[in-house]
């Protein structure tokens, strides 16, 4: 991580800004719902040096009002609420800038330890301290991502896993963070990413994609565009509009990733240049890019899951991989895997899956293996019976298939056309998968939908638009299939279900 310096005054009047715009101004002392007693800028009382910070900050009090701020420091822990929440002065918003200057200094504690300058990094760390404090930020795993310079991991932690605690406040604090990581910035430069960032960038996704899907879910746009039941970002650059004009629009995640994107492929075309028509900018989508995390960061048993449409696979020793329709392709420590014919490397089924062994002993694993991902394996295809010597998946039948099947026949849809309906459905249940197991299912009098009722909710799919994604190239179907379904908490009116 290359800190991006900034000058003192620069620096001191962002801070500010940040902070005041990110906290709601209060007059009087008040309970804002975390048992503390907050006045001005989020400022709090619950603190053992109001006295000093309220010296330095030259507001003018009476000799009872100072003498009631002594009586805060001296208090236990339980009684400062009581006594702040009792403190009588209103202040002005320029009184509330200056306590917010004169208390600013003692929420660097973690940005000094790490020897962090003036910088937009800095300011990002003081501000989530502000609002959580110093000690419920002590230990968190930003500050290890700072310590090590690991940027992107920085960024996912202040973005997804900062938040609090205060379920009733989670949106309003999550909108928060989402302007804090714009400020610290996923990249030192956006403009000029390398190779070896955009790994670290799409492994940070990898390692964390799970957690980061369930939060753009609920609050934004997931890793394939969908939109989430609710638009935070939206939200912040709204309701931050100083500090996303002087650091930048919150961006969604996709459009965060796509700096990172590109980088990756353009290496991955110099390093492989036979393979640069299917690894081109517009057939690898962001969602379709796994990046191995590493033996050390590895949590428990992860696996790279790949989707639907063409997939990558960067891995390292040990890991494991597995894709749900055999297009793809794999690299292993910059090699670009290609079958039987590879040096060094011998291909053997093991129960359903395939190891790949090289000379060290070191191996990579595809889970439920039933061929494709461009490996040329003709020493497996008639033993396995896959159709052909480069291991051309047979894709299994849905387990949607027989449900759907005969709705389907009598809406006069071809065998190969349910098996396809029935695989389409199964991708737009797993991309609903936040509305729970469906209930019941719905299909259409015209035959030109199929809809599930999860609870209140229900989610539609629209039959001839998936079949039409599914004859385009891998990389548009990744784009197109998203635009198919539409949810309603009630069923449109101007449709019939049976």
């Amino acid at each position: 991580m290359n800190f991006v310096n900034m000058d003192r005054d620069t620096y001191a009047a962002r801070l500010q800004l940040t902070i005041a715009e990110t906290e709601s101004l209060h007059a009087r002392s008040q309970d804002v719902g975390d048992g503390m007693a907050t006045i001005g800028w989020g400022y709090t009382f619950n603190r053992n040096d109001n006295h000093a910070i309220w010296r330095a900050s030259g507001i003018n009090l009476t000799d009872a009002q100072w003498q009631d701020i002594r009586a805060m420091d001296a208090a236990s822990a339980q009684d400062k609420t009581r006594l702040g929440l009792a403190f009588g002065r209103e202040l002005s918003a320029r009184e509330a800038n200056q306590l917010l200057v004169a208390s600013a200094d003692t929420y660097a504690i973690h940005a000094d330890a790490l020897g962090m300058p003036d910088s937009p990094e800095r300011l990002a760390l003081l501000s989530v301290t502000y609002n959580r404090g110093v000690g419920a930020m002590r230990g968190h795993a930003l500050l290890d991502a700072i310590d090590t310079g690991d940027r992107a991991e920085a960024w996912y932690q202040l973005r997804y896993n900062c938040w609090g605690s205060n379920a009733p406040y989670e949106a309003g604090l999550r909108k928060r963070r989402l302007v804090e990581a714009q400020v610290l910035g996923l990249y030192d430069d956006p403009a000029d990413v390398g190779p070896d960032e955009a790994r670290s960038v799409f492994r940070m996704v990898t390692q964390h994609r799970d957690a980061i899907q369930a939060v753009e879910r609920r609050f934004g746009e997931t890793l394939d565009g969908q939109a989430g039941l609710r638009d935070l970002r939206a939200l912040a650059n709204r309701d931050y509009p100083g500090v996303t004009g002087a650091f930048g629009q919150v961006p969604t995640l996709r459009a965060s990733l796509e700096p990172a994107r590109l980088a990756l492929l353009e290496q991955l075309r110099v390093d492989h240049p036979q393979l640069s028509e299917a690894l081109a900018d517009d057939r690898i989508d962001t969602a379709a890019i796994h990046v191995d995390p590493g033996p050390e960061r590895r949590a428990g048993n992860t696996v790279l899951q790949g989707g639907h449409g063409m997939d990558v696979f960067l891995l390292e020793d040990g890991a494991v991989a597995r894709d749900v329709d055999g297009q793809g392709m794999l690299f292993w420590n910059g090699r670009a895997l290609t079958g039987s014919a590879d040096t060094g490397l011998a291909y053997r089924m093991q129960g359903a899956d395939l190891a790949v062994t090289d000379e060290r002993g070191q191996t990579v694993r595809i889970e439920n293996y039933n061929g494709g991902l461009g490996l040329n394996l003709p020493h497996l295809a008639d033993t396995h019976g896959w159709d052909d010597a480069q291991a051309t998946a047979r894709q299994r039948p849905s387990p949607w298939l027989p449900q759907l099947t005969q709705p389907l026949t009598e809406a006069g849809y071809s065998p190969d056309e349910q098996h396809r309906i029935a695989h389409a459905w199964q991708h737009h249940l797993a991309r609903h998968a936040h509305f729970g197991a469906p209930d019941r299912l719905l299909f259409s009098h015209d035959g030109e939908s199929i809809a599930a009722l999860h609870g209140h909710a229900l989610s539609e799919m629209q039959i001839r638009d998936a079949l039409a994604a599914q004859d385009v190239p891998a990389h548009q179907a990744t784009h197109a299939m998203p635009s198919n379904a539409n949810d309603f908490i009630d069923a449109p009116a101007h449709r019939r279900m049976a």
